[in-house]
This record gives C-alpha cells, structure tokens and sequence, in this order.
C-alpha cells in the first residue's frame, strides 16, 4: 500500500469506512462528475456550490454518519418521456401533435401518452452517501457477476451498468480512487449484442435442420420503480456475507446506516400528486431505485443477481417444446436464446408466459412487460444492426479524410432510416398471421430504435464537424462552404424531425439546435411546446393536451434551456454555419424565458433552468418565489450588485455564487468590488475569521479572481487588505520570478518559489529535480519537526545555474536552508487522515508536495497544465475542480504537469504517484523497480542511482540532458521492427512566407488538415492491404513506427496523428509547423506514443527540439530551442540484452550536428530524421555516413515536395544496405519496411536476420 494506511487497503461493509472522509471525498468526486456528464437532468449551480469549501463538507457529511444523525433528504421529482410515437393528426378540422391515437377507439382519435420516467433529484449529499455505500459493496457484487470480457465470460449473465473493475482470476477489484465509475458503455454492449450471436452459431452446428434458433428479447415492467428497498438491502447482506470478513459490530452499524440511507428515500410532498405520471400510478415510500441516482445501475444489478441464477438453472434443459440455450441481460433488457421445431414457432409468445414469467416473477416487484416481448429467428447469415454499428465505430476511431467522411455521413443516413422505418414495420402483426409470407423478412433489429438514432445522429453530429475544419471559412472555396452549411442546415431539420416523432429524444433536439442554431428552426418547437401549456385556468383545448404532455413541455423546456447554457454559449462562431443567427436564437430563448416565468406554476427545475441561461445571457429576471431557487435569487443579487449581505446567507451559499457570477459578468470587477464590500461588511460585524475563510477559500481555489481582489483592496486601502496580504504570503503568491539570466544567481541563496516560477524554471527539468529532491533528502533541518515544506519557505543556492542539467553529484553545487517564517502554508500539511503512522510516510509526503510544486513551477502543488491556462471567456464552466478535490487525485505524468515539452519521464512520475499516493489509488511497476514500501533510505539510494545513470547518459559533446522514456511494445515476433515513412506534400517551403510562419489562415489550414487526413487514412489502408497480402490476422499494431518530415502537421492536427495511432497501434515521431514556445517561435518534433494503462488507452506526447537553425528560419524569426534529447526505449525488447531497443530523432538541420551523433552512438539503436530539405545529395550522404558511425539503421523522411526520403543500415551488401528510397520531386509516398532489432543490439545471431553487416567503426569495437 506505500505510504497509505493499510487499512485503505480493501474497503468493506464496516461503518468505519462508511463516515470515513477519505471515501466520503472519492464518493462525492465520482458523483459530481457522473451526474454532470450522465444525468437526463442536473442542477448544475448545486454541484457547483458543493465544490466550495468542500472539505468542510466532508467533515460535517462524515460527522452525521457517524453519530448516526444523517437522514436522506426529500427527492423531488422530474418526470421525463419514456420512448413513445407521437404524429401529427387531425381531429375536428384542427391538427394536433400528440402520441399516435388508437383509432379503433372512436370515430374522433383518441390520443393517449405513455407514462412518464420518473427521474429522481437526489441532492449532491444523497449521492454521495449512497455512492460511499457502493464503493463499500464494489467487489463483492462485481465479483458476484464475472466479468464481462469475452475470454472470461463462463457462466456471466450480466452486462449493463458494470463498474470500471481489475480481475484478480474470478475476483474484482474496483479501483474506487480513481475517477471511472462505470464501464465503457459502448464496450459493453457490443458483447451484451454479440453474445446471442455467437452462441448461436455455436448451438447450430449441432442442431437438426428442423430445429430453429430463436432469440427473445424481454423487458421488465417499471423495474426501477417496482424495486422492493428493503429485500434489496437483504441481498446485498447476503453478498457481503459471502465475499467479507468483517467486524460484527462495525458490520451491525454499517448496515444500519444502509437502511436509514436506502428506506429513507422519500419523495417531497409537493411531488406527490404526480404520481399519476408512474406506470401505476402509484407511489409506494418503500419501493424503488431513485432514476438519477449515480449508484442505482449497481444496486439494480445486486437486486437481479438471483435472478440470473434462477435462468441459468435452465440453459440446455427444456421447457415444454423449447429448449433455453442461453441468456443474458443488460440490466433489465433480458435477451434469451431458445431452440425449438420451426414450425412451432407462432407459440413462443405463449410459452414466454407460460414458462419464464413465472421465474421472472418469483422476485418481489419483478413482472415481465409482455407487451415488450419481441421474438427474432436467428439465420446464419443474419447481420443485426449492431454489427454496423460496430463497423462505423470502428471505422469512427480512425483517421477519416473527406471520402471517407462522405462514406461514413452515408452509411450513418441508412442506419437512421433504417430506426425510422422499423417502427411502421413493426405495426403489423406478423406473429398473429398464419400467412408465412408474412414473415418471410422479419425486420432483424438487436438494438432498440431509440438507441440507434442516438448512436447515429451523435456520430453524424461529429462527422460533420469534422468536415467542417476540413472545408473551415475559405473565401475562394465558397461553394463548398455553403454546400456544408446547406447540409448542416438540412439535418439539423431532419433531427428535430426525429424528435418530433419521439420527444424522449430530446438529445436528438439539441444536436439538431447545435448544428443549425437559428430561431427559424427553434421557433416551430416552442410555438408546439406551448400549446402543451394551456393557462392554468383554462381547460385544455383537445384531448390530447393533458398533464403527461405538458410535463414532457415542461421536461423539453428545461433541457433546452440548459443546453443553451452548457453548450451552445460556448460555440465558437467558426463551428457553426454562416448563415446560422445565433443573437437570433439567443433572443428568442430569452423571449420564450420571460413568458413561462410569468406564469407561477411552472416546475422548479425549468425554473432553475430559465434562471441560470438568463443569467449568463446578462438579462436582467424576477425570480418568482418557487422552492428550489433560492440560489439562483442570491446570484440575481450579486450579479446586480445588492450589497444587502443578510447573515442568513452563510459562505457556502454565497462564496460559490461570487466565483460564478464572475466567471459569467459582463463587468468582472465589479463582482470583485462587491466581493470586497462583502468582507468589509463580515469586519465591521466582528465577523473576520468569516472572512479570512473565505479569503483563503479564493486563495486556494481562485488564483486569477484572488489576485484581482487584492489589487483592489490595495487601490482603495481596505480593513482587509492586512489579512490577505499575509495569505498572500502564506500562500507564496508575493513571491514573484527571479528577472535577468540565471547565471546572475551563481553561488548565493535565494528564494526558491522565484527560481521555479521563472519560464526556464530547471526544475521542470528531470536531472535538476532529481539533484534537488536527494539534495531536500540530505538537508535534515528540511524535513524535521513536521515543517510544511513549501518552495516560498526554502532558498537555494547553486554554484553554477548553467550546469544544474549535467546531472553530477548535488553535493558538489546544490545547497538548501529553510527560513523561518511566523505562519506556514496549510496546503502542504500532510493528509494525517489516509497516511500511515511512521515518520517516513509523512516525510515523503512533504517531500513529493514541495517536489511537485517545484516542477511545475506552482505553489499550489496539485494543479495540471489545463488548470494553469486561464480562462477569459465569460462563459459559464462552472467550478469543477478545487485543491481537496485534486488532492486526491492529481495526475503526475509530465504531460499533465508541465504539457508536451514536459523534460521529464514516467520514472519522476512513477516517483511522484508513490510520494503523493492517495487511498484507492493502485499502480504497478512499470519504469524500473520499486520497493513495496518505499522509505527515506530507499528512496536516496533509488535518487542516487539515477542520477548516477543520468550523469552517464549525458550528452558532453552537444552539451545535452539525454533522457530515456522506456514502454512498452509488443513487435512482430519479438524481433521485426516495423516501420512507415509517410513522405506528405504539405507544407511546401514556400507556404511559411506566403500564408505565415505559423500557418495558421482559415485558407490554408481546411487545405492542410485535409491533406494529412487522407496521408493518415491512406497509411491505414495500405497497412491493411499489406496484411491482406501476406494472409495474416490484422491486429494491432500494424506498425510500430511511424514518421511524418519536418512541419508537416500543425498542432491542431495532432488528433489525426493520434486517430491514426489508435488505429495502427504504432508510436509516431513528425515534425509539428512552428509555433511559439515561451514567446518564442521555434521549431519542434513531437512523439505520440500510445499506451495502455488502469485508466485504459493514454498517450505519452514529447517533443524533440531543434537547435541549429537555417537561413529560411533565420529569416522567419524562429528561435534555438532544444533543452535535451529525448530517447524511447521499447523495454520488452532485446530480451537478455542491458536494455531494450533504443530510438530517437533529430529534426532535419540538427542531424549534421556530429557531437549530437557521437552522443547517441553507443546509446540508441536507431536514429530517426525528419527533413525539409532540398539539397537531397547532401542528406543522402549524410545519412550514408551516419548509419555507419552511428552503426545503426538511419531513417529519414523528407516532404513530398524535394522527395529523397531514405532508410539505410550498416549491412555489408549494398542491397542490404539500403531498405528504402524515394527518388523524384513533388510526389506523396508511403513506404513500408522491417528492421530486424536483434541485428542492431548485442550480437545474437540465432536471432538476427543473418545479413552481414559491415565491420564496425573505430571506438565501437
């Protein structure tokens, strides 16, 4: 467990872990981000304000569960459509919209609505509860269900709302520190679909022809709703009492606290009366899983358990005439694959009731929805619907130029006409015929219409984006241009058609107002809402218009609103097509807002809606007073500027809503004047520790609005100006960067905060940082008598600043002293809750604090690189994060501290995820060895070690920090290297005069972005094609590298590259266009390197500077920028050899630089060059020479433009020699080649490819 308690170590069902605020904190984290991202609806300023002074929180949520005084709060109650088929009809010479009428009814149609969802509103306590609950049940109900993936899948039945677990042989283990809940849910069900499927082929091949396979799909009726809570409860006892040992005592209470939390699930009297809107019609207080509750998909699955037990009892026994082969379920969708005599066929529906009712029944609450009941005849050559929508999945994680963008738009359009066409089909009964031609072509649909138009219309939606940046704002391509927004246009109607036919789709509506954002097209929609929402008074005037219709008014109102906010607020006017109005559109919501405001009885939560667009619109509202909005009153007030501060507003109410409405005004200092009256008032109040709580709330969460507010306070001189000064000081934010060269701080103290917050900080560098944190090791006054070790409270002394990088012993420059200050910084005292007690764990804790903070060059030591760009858009994007929040759960790889030019490896984060460790939290070694519980002893010889390592590798003829990133990569066989050269035709060289440096121009850009694009899906088709060939399976990687010249890809280009990684499996190294790295332009290589982790699929991104610049540079302004080399070591390669197969890269220019060559020579076993470059003799002799000196394969890409791209090796026979060359100009090449590694490593002929390769040079023998 490292230096957690080892009581984290497992969690249980004990009432410890219970009111534990470390699990109370991960609880609410899961939470906050599931609801926000997943809910069908979310009070969005609710979540927000429970960021603020959460810690506080905890404390007060843990200390009710503990002394047993926490009492669920009442539910309130959001209905919501369930999937219906609405049309639109005439009745008395007047059309109506409403669900299709029964016209066997009346001669006048009678249109009758489904019930409605039941959505529940749990406040962000609740949820937090109930999701600690799960976190202490994860494993055992996990376990209890298998897991799902196909290579472990015996005896597993359950597939849906599965939680993000690892497998220990049959065992799970939830990682409930990190910040996954469930499983991916695309991933899972596809093999919920895939499953019938396959076992049916299996069943066929032992069947008699006579025998038919059939598969049924089955539906609970108002599962969620029908849940018995107090049976739930006694069968997650029942679980844990199989899987835990547990404290009797500790169990007795926990189990207490579990009833009190799920019995006491009550719905707000106020929503009672829309009971009616429940399948029942009926509300029972003991009965039901909330619907928006995070944790409701796992107690669903625990509640089910039995039930898969009972069924599988049956798999190959028969039933009557019928055989059950198997089933599964995701949730309560119940799929059942049976065999029977063909021609029995028309009976299912009978045995169905007959059969497996009953055993679905013998559950409490459980009954089948046989009006739900479909039966599909499984064929051999049956192609359900999903297995094209896994093609285009699939086809979707690619890169995709515009063909096949237009391919995919068309294969999209099928699918949706294929769901708008099942439903007509399905009206007929063909089961209830006895004609067979009837059912000679049964529609095969193995997903339901809903979900397919979801999946569909959310793919198109981003297949048309990406048309858009590849045809962006082109004044010569205009016609193009219009064409597209005609097409977005043209299906933003046709979505909002789709909803029309089915208004539980209203994430269909909004995908619709997203791509067409004009008040032409939103108009219909309100104009066809309102007439659900006739005056209270009045009756309604057809007979359609009752309470379920205006509720999904109601429902439909809300979420667009929302979305405004959300979404479309935030939509840059190049994302959307130019005839599109969006002042229009804004003006209308705004119109539509005031009227459905004016009527008193509309519901709360389109309240909150309306409440919330309005204000971050900056138009002024009345806010009647309907309960649920009070917050969004207090921000009215603030963001008018009401400096009546009541104390009935306490801070957690009010500080969260100032951060807000400076987020979204117009006039962001006036919100830091009124913030700043406010902490004058709570003085002259006698309230000042109020005040300095909430200053150093802003301190700690709310640098930029921090630092404003004190620069007010100094301008007008007030009484608190003392007290946030001293934070200021406590929290180092007086200390500002050291001005003028490092150089000038040779041999004498200072204050270490200032060295780290300059831009050439060299402790973001990993030979400083190692040489820094051995030094804090051995500097005893540092680390003793609990000192909360800070950059701000230590100064440093460095013999020689330009020499820190060459990585030699820290005793010989490095020098450390603490001052003493009067207070210290309470951000970097150790978390005494979760650390274990010895004195180890808590100096390593303040030492990975004071190291984090020093490399990333911030006092606050857990913020990212996204969190240390500012923002400066007034947009509402609400408080996500907070220092608690983080604490416990910092990213610590160098592209999430320091971006891509991070000069670091995965070793210092390795490092860092072991000194920082929080509960939950799991690793495994992946970078060297590690001790399994890491002390201070271990650690100096560990830093030690590596610096000693570092010192060796050091470049001392180009006068570089060399730095190895090992990973892991599987290569074909063991041993065959597979390599792509991708010589592209953009950018010629003449482009960075004509359209800028940077190329950045709307022009040039679309035409950029395009080319590489199609350079990316060409390599994938030609890695398939070459698959093909040679009658191989095609799996990843299809390559191992990949390489792009000099400039081709812009950096907002990069999501290509990595589509194409994410297709090929192969690691990429491409020149990027020049862009400004600290003010300055300079020209770089990038590594995307992808690996898989606990986390799933993540990325290592690095760059590889350039140092010698050419004259074309020169000119262009671009700047010397080259820190250190970087090397990537495939360390599962060279089994038995002292290290892995080694390659780096040099960008065109640089790879002249002989020192650079005699540096690398006898570390790397590859060296790899992206070009630019018109003098293709030169080069070609240079690589000629350097993959002899280097005595290694030399790979060198060259644009399109010059041609000349060249793979050579050091084998004797020339034909040997040369792997690969591109002869011409102007052309675009694909070339393909292995390189056998052992050839290239320590000599082990069994292993190599037995070419003979020439003597080797003078100082390598």
């Amino acid at each position: 467990m490292g230096i957690v308690h080892e009581k984290y170590q497992q969690l249980k069902p004990e009432f410890c872990y219970l009111c534990d605020e470390v699990v109370l904190a991960q609880a609410w984290k899961k939470s906050h981000s599931y609801i926000r991202s997943h809910n069908w609806y979310a009070d969005t300023l609710e979540l927000d304000c429970s960021a603020v002074n959460l810690e506080r929180r905890i404390k007060e949520w843990a200390e009710q569960l503990h002394n047993q005084t926490y009492n669920p709060s009442d539910i309130r109650l959001v209905p919501a459509p369930k999937a219906d088929h609405w049309i639109f009809y005439q009745a008395n010479e007047d059309w109506k919209w409403g669900p299709k009428p029964d016209e066997k009814t009346a001669s006048e149609p009678i249109s009758k609505c489904k019930e409605l969802r039941p959505l529940a509103h749990l406040s962000i306590q609740d949820q937090t509860v109930a999701t600690a609950i799960m976190l202490c049940l994860a494993d055992a109900v996990e376990t209890e269900q298998g897991s799902t993936d196909p290579e472990k899948n015996h005896k597993i039945w359950s597939y849906g709302n599965r939680l993000f677990c690892d497998w220990e042989g049959n065992r799970a283990r939830f990682r409930w520190g990190n910040s996954s809940i469930y499983s991916k849910y695309f991933q899972d069900y596809q093999r919920f679909l895939e499953r019938p499927i396959r076992k049916a082929q299996e069943a066929q091949k032992i069947l008699p022809l006579n025998n038919g396979i059939y598969e049924i799909h089955l539906d609970l009726s108002a599962f969620y709703d029908s849940v018995s809570r107090k049976l739930l409860v006694r069968k997650l006892k029942r679980i844990a009492k199989k899987h835990y040992e547990t404290n009797p005592a500790q169990s007795t209470l926990f189990w207490q606290e579990v009833e009190n939390a799920i019995e006491g699930w009550v719905l707000c009297e106020d929503d009672r009366k829309l009971d009616f809107c429940l399948k029942n019609d009926v509300l029972i207080d003991d009965q039901g899983i909330p619907q928006g509750l995070v944790a409701s998909g796992f107690f669903a699955n625990a509640y089910l358990i039995n039930l898969d037990r009972r069924l599988s009892k049956y798999i190959d026994k028969k039933l009557g005439d019928v055989t059950l082969i198997d089933f599964c379920r995701y949730v309560d969708d119940i799929r059942l694959l049976v065999h029977m005599p063909i021609e029995l066929e028309p009976t299912l529906d009978k045995w169905v009731l007959e059969h497996i009712r009953p055993i679905i029944e013998k559950t409490k609450g459980l009954a089948l929805n046989t009006e739900k009941t479909k039966v599909e005849r499984y064929t051999a050559k049956r192609s359900g619907v999903s297995v094209r929508m896994k093609a285009i999945q699939k086809s979707a994680s690619g890169p995709q130029d515009m063909m096949a963008l237009d391919e995919m738009q068309s294969s999209l359009e099928g699918l949706i006409a294929i769901a708008e066409q099942f439903r007509d089909r399905t009206d007929i009964p063909y089961r209830e015929c006895n004609l067979t031609l009837a059912r000679i072509d049964l529609p095969q649909m193995d997903v339901r219409e809903d979900t397919l138009l979801r999946f569909s219309i959310n793919r198109l939606t981003k297949a048309l984006q990406e048309k858009r940046c590849l045809t962006a704002n082109n004044s010569e391509d205009k016609e193009n241009v219009s064409e597209l927004d005609h097409i977005y246009e043209s299906f933003a109607r046709r979505f909002v058609a789709v909803w029309a036919r089915n208004p539980s789709l209203v994430s269909i509506l909004k995908k619709g107002i997203q791509l067409f954002p004009h008040p032409q097209l939103l108009r219909p929609v309100i104009d066809a809402l309102k007439k659900k929402l006739p005056p209270s008074k009045q009756p309604p005037l057809h007979n359609h218009d009752h309470d379920h219709e205006r509720l999904i008014a109601f429902y439909c109102y809300a979420e667009i609103f929302r979305f405004a906010v959300l979404i479309l607020h935030q939509q840059k006017p190049e994302e959307r097509p130019q005839h599109s109005d969006m002042e229009g559109l804004r003006n209308l919501l705004v119109k539509t807002a005031r009227e459905l405001m004016e009527d008193r009885n509309i519901p709360w939560y389109v309240g909150q809606q309306i409440a919330l667009f309005m204000a971050v619109n900056a138009e002024p509202l009345q806010i009647s007073e309907i309960a649920g909005l009070e917050d969004y009153r207090l921000l009215f007030r603030i963001l008018q500027g009401d400096r009546r501060f009541g104390s009935k507003e306490a801070i957690e109410k009010r500080l969260p809503l100032f951060v807000i409405a400076y987020q979204i005004s117009q006039n962001p200092q006036q919100i830091v004047a009124l913030l700043s009256d406010w902490l004058e008032w709570l003085y002259h109040k006698e309230q000042r520790r109020v005040a300095a709580t909430i200053l150093e709330s802003v301190a700690l969460d709310h640098a930029q609005l921090f630092a404003l507010l004190l620069l007010h306070g100094q301008q007008i001189q007030t009484v608190w100006q003392r007290m946030g000064e001293k934070i200021a000081r406590d929290f180092g934010v007086d200390q500002q960067p050291l001005p003028g060269n490092l150089s000038d701080y040779d041999d004498q103290f200072v204050c270490l905060a200032r060295i780290v917050k300059r831009e050439d900080n060299p402790f973001a560098q990993e030979n400083a940082f190692l040489a820094l944190a051995l030094t804090t090791l051995d500097t005893h006054e540092l680390l003793v008598d609990n000192k909360q070790l800070c950059p701000h409270h230590v100064e440093v002394k460095c013999k020689r600043w330009d020499k820190i990088q060459n990585a030699g012993n820290p005793k010989d420059f490095l020098y450390l002293r603490w001052v003493e200050k009067i207070s210290g910084d309470t951000r970097y005292e150790p978390p005494k809750s979760w650390l274990s007690q010895d004195d180890d764990s808590h100096q390593l804790y303040r030492l990975g604090s004071f190291m984090r903070s020093c490399a990333i060059g911030n006092m606050d030591f857990t913020v990212g690189q996204h969190l240390m760009r500012e923002e400066t858009s007034h947009a509402y994007f609400g408080l996500r994060s907070s220092w608690y929040k983080r604490r416990g759960g910092m990213s610590h790889q160098p592209e999430a501290m320091n971006g891509d030019v991070a000069a670091m490896t995965s070793w210092v984060s390795e490092l860092l995820y072991r000194l920082l460790q929080w509960p939950g939290l799991e690793f495994k070694n992946l970078i060297g060895d590690w001790p399994e519980k890491l002390t201070r002893n271990h650690l100096r010889m560990l830093l030690a070690g590596r610096l000693q390592g570092q010192e060796k590798l050091f470049g001392k003829a180009s006068n570089l920090p060399v730095y190895i990133e090992r990973i892991q990569h599987e290569v074909k066989g063991e041993k065959l290297l597979r390599v792509v050269m991708v010589q592209s035709l953009l950018p010629e060289k003449e482009d960075f005069t004509k359209e800028g440096a940077q190329l950045d121009a709307p022009t040039y850009r679309s035409k950029h972005r395009g080319h590489i694009a199609t350079m990316a899906r060409l390599v994938c088709e030609k890695l398939v094609a070459a698959q093909q060939v040679l009658e191989v399976q095609t799996v990843k990687p299809l390559a191992d590298l990949i390489i792009f010249p000099e400039l081709a890809v812009h950096e907002k280009d990069i999501d290509l590259l990595q589509r194409l990684a994410d297709k090929t499996g192969a690691m990429i190294f491409t020149g990027l266009v020049f862009q400004k790295i600290n003010n300055n332009l300079v020209n770089t290589g990038l590594w995307l390197i992808p690996y898989k982790n606990g986390h799933g699929r993540q990325w290592i991104t690095r760059r590889q500077g350039k140092h010698h610049m050419t004259a074309g540079e020169l000119a262009l302004g671009i700047k010397p920028w080259r820190p250190y080399q970087l090397i990537i070591e495939l360390a599962n390669t060279l089994v038995g050899q002292p290290h892995g197969f080694r390659i780096s890269g040099a960008i065109c220019y640089d790879a002249t630089d002989i020192s650079l060559a005699a540096d690398l020579k006898k570390v790397t076993n590859s060296f790899v060059i992206s070009a630019l470059n018109q003098d293709i003799d030169t080069f070609d002799t240079m690589v000629d020479a350097l993959h002899y000196h280097m005595y290694q394969p030399v790979i060198l890409v060259n644009t399109g433009q010059y041609g000349g791209s060249a793979a050579k090796a050091p084998y004797k026979e020339k034909y040997h020699k040369l792997i690969a060359h591109v002869h011409g100009n102007h052309q675009v090449a694909i070339s393909m080649f292995e390189l056998n590694i052992y050839d290239f490593g320590m000599e082990l002929p069994m292993l190599g490819s037995g070419k003979e390769k020439k003597t080797k040079p003078a100082g390598l023998i």
